[in-house]
């Protein structure tokens, strides 16, 4: 069993090139100058969104392989990569730096690293599965 082994997806590199698509956008929206603005009147609203931004990249890269190694290691570049943009933010004069934003992206990483636990690692399988079966029935 290697480090990353990984699941057998028939649209491997599709699913990986879309995770990297994801990664930039996290990129793009953390250090622009023009922060996107989602008010919901709560101080929180912000948080929620750097929640909902790793949770979802960890979560994408953990349906790709199949050993906790592999997405451990994931854990740790989504962590440490939120925790870099945060500096880097805080080295602008648009962002500040905040220790909650490496808070909640760390939550995000740590609930989706247990969701893979369960039967929700094998989403990009059943996708993968149901449309082979809708493709082979026609």
């Amino acid at each position: 069993m290697s480090f990353f082994e990984r699941y057998e997806l028939n649209w491997f590199i599709g699913w990986w090139l879309l995770g990297c698509g994801w990664i930039i956008l996290v990129w793009y929206l953390s250090l622009s100058t023009i922060p996107p603005k989602i008010d919901t009147g709560s101080y929180f609203s912000d948080k929620i969104g750097h929640f909902i931004a790793y949770a979802w990249l960890m979560f994408w890269f953990g349906n790709l392989y199949k050993d906790y190694r592999a997405r451990l290691f994931f854990a740790g570049v989504f962590v440490l990569m939120g925790i870099g943009l945060e500096i880097l933010q805080g080295m602008g004069q648009v962002r500040q730096f905040e220790y909650y934003d490496i808070l909640a992206n760390s939550a995000g990483v740590l609930i989706s690293f247990i969701l893979l636990f369960t039967s929700m690692a094998r989403l990009f399988s059943w996708i993968e599965h149901f449309f082979k079966k809708e493709y082979d029935e026609t």
